[in-house]
């Protein structure tokens, strides 16, 4: 039964809109935002992507250094762990353990923020050591970048200050002053 006009009576034809699909402009849109999106998502990926293979690097060193700290435990006789950088890998050598270690743009850096060849760590029978801080850098930071900043300061001098512009770039492995088991973390906390 047809709908009819309440005030004139006659019979109303009802529109019937049938989708036949999108317009040209809708998928444009469309395809636009998910472009967007996909470029975000990207960047983020590349970036995380780069600060994990830098991490793993680094966990790989401390792994090479806590079997030897374990080793200095178990024998109760001291050794050193030496950690040498060339072009593009770690070096790490140490009674027993000899491993490389691709550095993944990262170079080992002093207190002054030079750049450093060889770091060594000495643990004694019970194994601890007198290091306390190993700093590695980005290979794309810049000096004048550390220079204005306070991220030379050891774990246990607080901050509360996060320096973004060399976040996610400047890293430490942290030997702890009471047992000398080491640590990896970002300055920035994460």
């Amino acid at each position: 039964m047809p709908l009819q006009c309440f005030a004139t009576g006659k019979a109303l034809r009802q529109r019937v809109r049938r989708q036949q699909g999108f317009t040209l402009l809708e998928l444009i849109v469309v395809v636009a935002l998910m472009g967007l999106m996909a470029g975000m998502v990207g960047v983020r990926m590349g970036n995380t992507s780069t600060i994990a293979r830098e991490r793993s690097t680094l966990e790989s060193i401390v792994s090479a250094i806590a079997m030897t700290r374990v080793q200095c435990m178990r024998t109760s006789q001291p050794q050193c762990v030496v950690v040498e950088l060339t072009e593009d890998t770690f070096a790490v050598s140490a009674p027993g353990v000899r491993q490389v270690i691709a550095a993944h743009g990262l170079r080992l850096i002093d207190e002054h923020m030079e750049t450093l060849g060889t770091v060594e760590a000495c643990f004694d029978a019970s194994g601890r050591t007198p290091e306390r801080v190993w700093r590695f850098i980005s290979r794309d930071v810049k000096r004048n970048e550390l220079l204005n900043t306070d991220i030379l300061r050891t774990p246990w001098e607080h901050s509360d200050e996060v320096h973004h512009d060399v976040q996610g770039q400047v890293w430490r492995i942290v030997f702890d002053p009471v047992s000398g088991a080491p640590r990896v973390e970002r300055v920035d906390g994460q």
